[in-house]
């Protein structure tokens, strides 16, 4: 149901499709917040609700996802930071967008247990703080984007020093 023209929220009762495996939303007029129900499909794999123009937080819930592989949500107006927590329950994460977005805060080194991630996009945002060097033990990834952030770097230390672990590695921004 991507690149149409639907307007309005997405409805609450998307939490009613307890079989669906796969929400594709992306690319159409939607306002308001990404629904908490969002969380109740147990079967849920594929989340893309990219440039919709959502805004608000993104639902922690989503987060502890198990069955999902990947979350697409860039280019929308999300906002607040990631949990602490993200990655722990997200054993079959292989790929997450979230560029394009005003998410701010650090950056958890958590993420480092989604260890099945291939590509990640941090791009675009407003992090700050260090770059997680545990980002540097994610040994599938492929494709790293943390550009156009507000990071920063201690001179007595290397962040860039988890290069030299993403040997997988085929795009670094």
């Amino acid at each position: 149901m991507s690149f149409n023209n639907f307007t309005g929220r997405i409805p609450a009762q998307i939490g009613n499709l307890t079989m669906l495996k796969r929400l594709l939303l992306g690319a159409n007029s939607f306002e308001g917040t990404i629904p908490e129900e969002i969380s109740n499909l147990p079967n849920l794999q594929f989340l893309a609700l990219q440039g919709d123009n959502l805004i608000g937080n993104i639902p922690p819930a989503i987060f502890n996802m198990s069955t999902l592989t990947e979350i697409s949500l860039p280019s929308n107006q999300l906002t607040g930071s990631l949990p602490s927590s993200i990655g722990l329950g997200l054993p079959n994460l292989e790929r997450l967008y979230l560029g394009g977005n005003f998410l701010s805060g650090k950056i958890p080194s958590s993420i480092s247990n989604a260890s099945k991630l291939v590509e990640l996009d941090f791009g675009i945002n407003a992090f700050s703080g260090y770059i997680p060097r545990k980002l540097g033990s994610l040994r599938n990834l492929e494709s790293l984007s943390l550009a156009e952030n507000d990071f920063t770097a201690e001179s007595s230390t290397s962040e860039l020093s988890i290069i030299k672990y993403l040997t997988n590695c085929k795009y670094l921004r």
